[in-house]
């Protein structure tokens, strides 16, 4: 079946309220989802030393929970300082919308696993509303195997829920016929679009992210020449029926 006729309302997760969502952002089939491609990419696929940490760098730390306090003032703060044992490997964790039961999850000795953008502040290096999650010790705890597709959405559309019907739509990819308006021979850089399409939405630990970032990646060309290309057999299309 072609990908175009595969309406997003037969992926799971997908009913009424979520498809008006997704349409409202021109996403109604599954190859309307494929070519929904990511704005950004996050690296959550290695745990960084947190002695190694840049300003500005978004990564991945785990560490020991040291000490866990609130910080009353203009306004209430949840601290919470872990250590991952390397020297200077030391960093804060700052929560400013927090409950109870966060703050009593977060005991002197537990271990946490967090992702988010650091920053040299005055008090060291900090990390504000970061994703994570308890680990048991420290033990080698579990990735990401590509790095993270951060895609264009809509209000009451989540990261996750786009993640998790991409991931259905790459599942249909693999099962149908994409067409190809480009033969990869006339290629400067030969990638299929089943390959361009695989790679940019869940792109290995190795393509490199910088490329990605700025839309030079020779899979992200060739999605840009095939668009184009679509859009001009489209025009001419609409030409010939206006005539």
């Amino acid at each position: 079946m072609k990908l175009n006729k595969i309406p997003l309302s037969s992926l799971k997760g997908v009913g009424a309220k979520v498809a008006e969502r997704l349409s409202k952002i021109g996403l109604n089939s599954v190859e309307d989802m494929l070519f929904h491609l990511p704005l950004h990419y996050q690296d959550r696929t290695r745990i960084y030393p947190i002695k190694d940490i840049k300003d500005g760098m978004q990564v991945a730390v785990q560490g020991e929970i040291i000490n866990c306090q609130v910080q009353f003032g203009k306004r209430r703060i949840l601290k919470c300082k872990i250590s991952d044992g390397d020297g200077d490997g030391i960093a804060t964790l700052n929560f400013f919308h927090f409950n109870a039961g966060q703050k009593n999850s977060f005991k002197e000795g537990a271990w946490i696993k967090c992702f988010g953008e650091f920053k040299r502040g005055y008090q060291g290096l900090e990390v504000t509303h970061p994703d994570y999650s308890l680990v048991n010790d420290n033990i080698a705890t579990k990735v990401e195997e590509s790095l993270t597709p951060i895609y264009p959405t809509t209000e009451g559309l989540k990261q996750n829920s786009l993640r998790q019907l991409t991931e259905q739509a790459l599942q249909h990819l693999q099962q149908n016929h994409v067409e190809e308006l480009i033969p990869t021979s006339l290629l400067s850089h030969p990638i299929s679009l089943f390959d361009a399409l695989m790679a940019v939405h869940r792109p290995s630990p190795e393509m490199n992210i910088g490329q990605l970032e700025d839309r030079t990646h020779p899979a992200q060309q060739r999605l840009i020449i095939e668009e184009l290309l679509a859009q001009q057999i489209s025009m001419l299309a609409l030409r010939e029926q206006a005539q």
